[in-house]
């Protein structure tokens, strides 16, 4: 498998290299978010729960980008319904 095969490759600069001096990075610009939250009252608790990083990563590994994990060793993913046969985009089954 060539790494350039990889869906998330394209992201790579963003993990090894140095955001606020990288001339490779892009302009990470929040306005429109700021804009936003100050338009209405703010909710809480939107960070991401135990149940929806399951979700995520029973996804990745469903269409093939993470391994099975072992088994054993934590909580078991959840089921997912109607993703079979998805695969990740970039990925050549490889």
């Amino acid at each position: 498998m060539e790494v350039q095969d990889n869906a998330l490759f394209p992201l790579l600069h963003f993990v090894l290299d140095d955001l606020p001096t990288s001339t490779k990075a892009p302009e990470l610009d929040d306005r429109n978010t700021q804009e936003l939250l100050k338009s209405g009252p703010a909710e809480t608790g939107m960070s991401v729960t135990d149940e929806i990083m399951g979700l995520y990563l029973a996804w990745l590994v469903q269409v093939g980008f993470l391994p099975q994990p072992v088994v054993g060793s934590g909580e078991p993913l959840p089921k997912l319904e109607g993703a079979l046969g998805m695969v990740a985009i970039g990925r050549s089954g490889a």
